[in-house]
């Protein structure tokens, strides 16, 4: 990643003290090509742009709701597990036909080793 592109995520991540980052387009976009669009964004309300046709903001709980169709999931960074356990749950139930989590890479974490 060029070091233009560096400052770009991180000062679209860093700079409010919130948990929801909004995803920039140039992640999601190709990912929504290959499945002719993300049908469902249940952790939704930090994006610009609407990544999906439906969404659950804060306020819609999306852990609480049905998950259907192909998902993107950028969830709140404080506790991604529950989200990831989530996502396993609707894929299980095969109430989805696919889920890109958006997850941070961090190996050396429980996050990691548990789930991936």
């Amino acid at each position: 990643m060029s070091s233009d592109r560096w400052v770009e995520w991180t000062s679209v991540n860093t700079e409010d003290s919130t948990d929801g980052w909004g995803t920039p387009p140039r992640i999601w976009r190709r990912l929504s090509t290959a499945v002719s669009g993300f049908d469902l964004d249940p952790a939704s309300g930090a994006e610009n742009v609407p990544i999906a046709d439906h969404r659950f903001t804060i306020e819609d709980d999306g852990l609480a709701q049905n998950w259907f169709g192909d998902v993107w999931v950028n969830p709140p960074y404080s506790n991604p597990t529950v989200w990831i356990e989530k996502a396993v749950d609707e894929h299980n139930q095969n109430n989805t036909n696919s889920i890109m989590l958006l997850v941070p890479a961090r190996t050396n974490t429980n996050l990691f080793s548990d789930n991936i």
